[in-house]
């Protein structure tokens, strides 16, 4: 007769206590989330600022190469054939400016194909933006989170670099230029008058062309025409035309050999 009465306030008390219990849990649960949603704000932020200090500024004639089939999709979709060959371009471009670099041929060692995993790992990161968040300009790159912590330090280093363009020849071990000097955003055509070494080496079939380039395109009185008659069909096998300019200014080239 008095077990009922027991029984039912034990499950009176019980459930108080569930209710109480759940009531902590969900509260914790939404501190917890709370808290997460701070930590990837603040982890986001840090990234933000330690890459905005990638963007420092650079001369803008230096930059002769396009980045952007790799960062707009529509752009690479439509023209697949030539965003192909600035992709070999860049490939061997790439090999040359961090070939000799300790922080690229140790990840390269263990990753056969790096450059074409790095160069995924940013189209995906790309495509992935919605508005208003898209790629605008080539310093927005620096923002990319390419979700594989080797590829975004390689990515980083290669963005930061370790020397100015004018002192890419002692080209070492530790010693490198940074990317953001070369590239672009432009769909425009490589101006060869004005680009770098290691850009024309990437571009033409042999040392001994580009020496003939780097000399021939100081000379007085050289006109587009002739500078294109002497070096288009030197180029390498399987580039299109449309990625070489041979517009002639009256820029002081030496800064560019």
């Amino acid at each position: 007769m008095y077990i009922l009465p027991f029984v039912l306030t034990l499950t009176l008390v019980l459930s108080f206590i569930g209710i109480e219990k759940l009531a902590q849990f969900k509260n914790q649960s939404i501190i917890a989330q709370s808290y997460q949603t701070f930590l990837d704000a603040q982890a986001r932020y840090m990234f933000n600022l330690r890459q905005n200090h990638l963007c420092d500024k650079y001369d803008k004639s230096h930059r002769q190469l396009s980045f952007r089939y790799f960062l707009n999709k529509k752009l690479r979709e439509s023209q697949p054939e030539l965003a192909k060959q600035y992709r070999q371009v860049v490939i061997d471009f790439l090999k040359i400016l961090y070939g000799q670099a300790n922080f690229f041929t140790n990840l390269a060692n263990q990753r056969p194909q790096l450059i074409e995993e790095l160069l995924i790992a940013i189209e995906q990161s790309a495509d992935a933006l919605e508005a208003p968040h898209e790629i605008k300009s080539i310093e927005d790159m620096v923002h990319l989170n390419l979700g594989d912590a080797e590829l975004q330090n390689l990515f980083y280093r290669m963005l930061k670099g370790t020397v100015a363009h004018n002192d890419e020849l002692i080209l070492r071990e530790k010693t490198y230029v940074s990317l953001l000097t070369y590239v672009h955003f432009n769909q425009s055509a490589v101006q060869i008058q004005l680009a770098p070494k290691s850009l024309l080496s990437a571009l033409f079939a042999s040392e001994e062309v580009v020496l003939e380039i780097l000399k021939k395109r100081n000379e007085e009185g050289l006109t587009d025409e002739a500078f294109k008659n002497e070096f288009l069909e030197k180029r390498k096998s399987g580039l299109s035309e449309a990625l070489f300019n041979f517009k002639v200014t009256k820029s002081n080239k030496n800064d560019y050999n």
